[in-house]
């Protein structure tokens, strides 16, 4: 099992993910853009968003790079930082979906904002290429419906992060 690696933010980097994720969610509903699984809540489109950005900003931190997320044309065919896609999520499962593209590499990242004033950290868990986890991952299907909505596979069969740390110059794409 690869072992995380820990990346801390600032309160300061929070607040600028925040109101990221709030201007990328603001968009969405503008454009009336079709949230990545259905069902999805209005609550749960707010949490995504503005959890999402803070996974990029993650990365971008632990790569060195400049912060700058895409939230006026979110899904295309381009990543979330660099080439990278970036998933946040509070538990150690890293999910595609249908509309995630094959030939791109995914990263999963968790954790949760502190409830005592200590540093936000958060855990790189690792990475696969979206392929990968539709060939050899376990199929999710909307509780409610029944439906197929992607394939997700646990942390513990993702790709060492610091692989993908080793790599990340050739995930540039400025």
């Amino acid at each position: 099992m690869p072992v995380p690696v820990e990346v801390t933010l600032s309160w300061d980097d929070i607040e600028e993910a925040a109101k990221k994720g709030v201007e990328r969610n603001v968009n969405a509903h503008r454009s009336a853009r079709d949230p990545r699984f259905i069902p999805r809540t209005d609550e749960e489109q707010w949490r995504g968003n503005i959890r999402g950005i803070i996974g990029e900003m993650v990365i971008c931190r632990w790569f060195s790079w400049p912060f700058n997320p895409e939230v006026t044309k979110p899904d295309t065919h381009i990543g979330d930082v660099g080439k990278l896609q970036v998933r946040m999520w509070w538990k150690p499962e890293l999910y595609v979906y249908k509309r995630d593209w094959d030939d791109h590499p995914i990263c999963l990242v968790t954790g949760t904002l502190p409830l005592n004033g200590a540093k936000p950290v958060y855990f790189v868990h690792g990475w696969r290429y979206v392929h990968e986890i539709r060939a050899i991952g376990v199929p999710k299907h909307d509780p409610g419906s029944g439906s197929f909505i992607g394939h997700y596979l646990h942390a513990r069969d993702l790709h060492d992060p610091r692989s993908l740390y080793q790599q990340r110059d050739q995930l540039r794409t400025d």
